[in-house]
């Protein structure tokens, strides 16, 4: 599948980055970015859990999906346990 023409663009010409009233990347504009090796508002972040430990995070975060918010993943790999 062919991506659009605008995600295909460099984030610089859509306007992402630091400066005061730029909006973020998304996570999937962000991984793709660092993919073609085009600047980044930030490093995506990969998680990679194994699905026995959904005790251990929920007892310290509350649940999975508050560990998931906490750390803002870009992309992540949930093993079954």
């Amino acid at each position: 599948m062919r991506a659009s023409a605008e995600f295909r663009k460099a984030p610089r010409d859509l306007g992402f980055g630091a400066g005061k009233g730029e909006r973020m990347m998304n996570s999937q504009q962000r991984v793709a970015s660092a993919i073609r090796g085009l600047p980044t508002d930030r490093t995506p972040i990969y998680g990679w859990l194994f699905m026995n430990l959904k005790q251990q995070i929920a007892n310290a975060f509350g649940s999975v999906e508050a560990f998931e918010d906490r750390y803002e993943f870009d992309m992540a790999h949930l093993f079954g346990g």
